[in-house]
């Protein structure tokens, strides 16, 4: 991108992540920004995947320890 498209880009960025915060907690914000768990989990125990009629599509990886959850991550397209 072109310094132009950048700048544009940026500014954009700036005002929706303005307007979330009128919405939504810092919390949530944070982990908009900076997602945890994204990616493919190694060997896991269980997946799943959902579509919406959107089109827009989340895979669910979890490992277990026993009967607990001691790992899970996602991936999405949308």
């Amino acid at each position: 991108m072109g310094n132009k498209q950048q700048d544009v880009f940026d500014e954009l960025e700036g005002i929706i992540i303005e307007e979330a915060r009128k919405k939504y907690s810092e919390r949530v914000i944070d982990h908009f920004m900076n997602p945890r768990n994204q990616g493919v989990l190694d060997a896991p125990d269980c997946e799943s995947s959902l579509s919406g009629i959107c089109g827009d599509t989340i895979k669910i990886y979890i490992g277990l320890e026993g009967d607990r959850i001691e790992r899970i991550s996602f991936v999405t397209n949308g």
